[in-house]
């Protein structure tokens, strides 16, 4: 499957706009097709079952690596639909408990650094983030091989204001912004 060459806006702007109950069934066709056709990064994902439950029984790493499939193709159609969410849709779906909790370190100058594991959605938390958050945002991630994917990962995460920052870039961007609250 070749994404270098992209699909026309027009295409992704359409399939954005396919209702989530409609979506998902066609996920958990993505997540079968992945796992068992395409076998998409199999020996990645075996190897690192392995090595998080190394006393696991075989059909029990093929049921989490099932449940794995299913939750990146969730979490894929998810992505799809933040294109067109609106701040209300977005508002709706993602709650950010206790916010309140960052702002005085803001206000002294101190700069956050919050964590996330890949749980849930997490392209949805960092845009709720963006929306709750009044001061800058910046997301570290991994560029896509794919420049056309690329794009659209860095259009989505960048929605509401916030930043996105190479891995390759973010120690250096780190220590040049020390001392600037975001």
């Amino acid at each position: 499957l070749d994404l270098s060459a992209g699909w026309p806006p027009s295409m992704i702007a359409l399939l954005a706009r396919i209702p989530l109950p409609v979506l998902y069934p066609v996920a958990s066709l993505l997540a079968w097709l992945l796992d068992h056709v395409f076998k998409y990064r199999r020996r990645v994902v075996d190897d690192n079952l392995r090595t998080a439950f190394p006393h696991a029984e075989p059909a029990t790493l093929r049921s989490i690596r099932s449940r794995f499939y299913s939750h990146l193709a969730d979490t894929f159609v998810e992505t799809l639909k933040a294109l067109p969410m609106t701040s209300e849709d977005l508002t709706a779906r993602v709650r950010i408990e206790n916010a309140e909790l960052l702002k005085p370190y803001v206000d002294a100058g101190t700069p956050i650094m919050l964590i996330s594991a890949h749980l849930a959605n997490w392209e949805w938390a960092f845009l709720r983030c963006g929306l709750e958050l009044s001061y800058p945002l910046e997301c570290i991630y991994r560029p896509q091989r794919s420049e056309f994917v690329d794009r659209q990962v860095r259009r989505v995460r960048t929605r509401f204001g916030a930043g996105v920052i190479s891995y390759l870039d973010a120690f250096r961007h780190i220590m040049a912004h020390l001392k600037t609250p975001r």
